[in-house]
């Protein structure tokens, strides 16, 4: 459970990654505003589906063959196994999701950013809430009708995350 919840919050982060920014994020001269508003709108759509614990409506932001990558557990390849984790782990908790994007570049049709996260997660049948910050890089390509998505999330906590109650 406890790599579980490590890979909770980096799900939730990466996603998040252009949602708040400190600053306005850094960008090459082939970034243009159009492509930057398309990046932020996945990003938000990926916070929102962690915030409200919808497995398919996040999974939906990734690309295909998608890898996503949590600290302290194999990474997952592909959309369809996302969505399989991203639901187990909402099935254990509640999350709450905070990002701030400290970079972001667009070059052609790839883009990343880079951000800091803050996530809370609670489990469902009881105990304490755990709050982790961590940091995360977010890889999207432009696809075939125009549309970005996730390609590769890899995330972690700035500390270990604490043991999670036994039987959770």
């Amino acid at each position: 459970m406890h790599k579980l919840a490590g890979a909770t919050i980096l799900s939730l982060i990466m996603v998040a990654a252009g949602c708040q920014t400190a600053d306005q994020p850094a960008s090459s001269p082939d970034t243009s505003a159009a492509d930057l508003e398309a990046i932020n709108q996945v990003q938000d759509a990926i916070v929102a589906a962690e915030n409200a614990g919808d497995a398919a409506a996040g999974a939906a932001q990734y690309a295909e063959d998608a890898a996503y990558l949590p600290p302290d557990m194999p990474g997952l390849l592909g959309r369809a196994a996302i969505e399989a984790r991203l639901q187990e782990e909402y099935s254990m908790m509640d999350i709450e999701l905070s990002v701030t994007s400290r970079d972001m570049r667009v070059g052609g049709d790839i883009a990343y950013t880079v951000g800091v996260h803050t996530v809370r997660l609670t489990p469902k049948e009881g105990g304490d809430t755990m709050e982790a910050t961590g940091k995360h890089v977010v890889t999207l390509a432009r696809q075939a009708d125009g549309s970005w998505k996730v390609t590769n999330l890899i995330f972690n906590t700035d500390a270990p995350m604490p043991p999670m109650p036994a039987g959770q």
